[in-house]
């Protein structure tokens, strides 16, 4: 992945240094999106300091892409509920099935229909796949993606092979059930 494009975008890594040692924020990003982790009674505070450091550098916010502070929110097709925390000293993260999974079924039912998986699709369903189970307890679901693994680095033919077949039903069955990842101490 090192030649991947999120790795010549090191702007969101500057604004994230910045934001840390100047204004002592508790963020993050993904490429171009944040995630600021706040108290409630802070309430803005931390996301207008980040807009602040990015006028500053003649580089605003995408406000299509603006989510409020709130206990729960998505990004990167990930919900993250921290509304639990104070109380329970536990966190939930959990893949927006409708969105993530729905891409990746259809994916691997195209190439089923069309009895042709080549090494680049199966590394792009994997690499979907890699992303959604990151979201579950115990990434459940990985060692069933070996066909995927075996496309990718060492078949030479590329029909849709009763693995892949039966690989395809189990993330039928598991993706719309997918157990949420919670984080407690």
């Amino acid at each position: 992945m090192a030649a991947a494009v999120l790795n010549f975008n090191r702007f969101p890594k500057l604004m994230v240094a910045m934001a840390r040692s100047t204004l002592a924020l508790a963020v993050d990003q993904y490429f171009d999106d944040y995630m600021v982790v706040d108290l409630s009674v802070a309430g803005q505070s931390g996301q207008d300091g980040l807009a602040f450091l990015h006028k500053l550098a003649a580089r605003p916010f995408d406000v299509d892409k603006h989510q409020s502070m709130a206990p729960a929110n998505d990004g990167l097709g990930v919900s993250i509920d921290v509304s639990s925390v104070h109380n329970d000293n536990r966190l939930v993260v959990r893949c927006r099935w409708h969105r993530c999974a729905t891409i990746l079924l259809h994916l691997l039912r195209e190439a089923r229909d069309a009895n042709f998986l080549p090494p680049g699709t199966a590394s792009t369903i994997h690499g979907k796949l890699g992303f959604i189970l990151s979201a579950a307890y115990g990434r459940v679901g990985k060692a069933a993606a070996q066909p995927l693994v075996q496309r990718m680095w060492h078949d030479t033919e590329y029909s849709f092979t009763t693995a892949l077949r039966h690989m395809l039903e189990f993330f039928e069955a598991l993706l719309p059930e997918l157990p949420a990842l919670t984080i407690e101490p």
